[in-house]
């Protein structure tokens, strides 16, 4: 005769973590994903220059034209 252990064989418990990457994706009330940060915060394309602007600066029409040109 077995020991007790292996008449209740149970299958190991996924941990949270492991859950949660293989279940489906969460939807919300509508059944759409729900928005992640990148849907609100797209990544900057490469290249992009970022321009510094001082504290307190009211930028002008020229200041934006002038960037786009570059």
């Amino acid at each position: 005769k077995g020991s007790i252990l292996e008449e209740v064989a149970v299958a190991p418990k996924k941990s949270p973590i492991m859950a949660e990457e293989s279940e489906e994706p969460k939807l919300d009330r509508f059944g759409l994903p729900i928005p992640t940060e990148d849907d609100y915060f797209p990544s900057l394309p490469e290249g992009t220059e970022l321009v510094p602007v001082p504290l307190g600066y009211q930028t002008k029409m020229k200041d934006v034209k002038t960037a786009m040109e570059k």
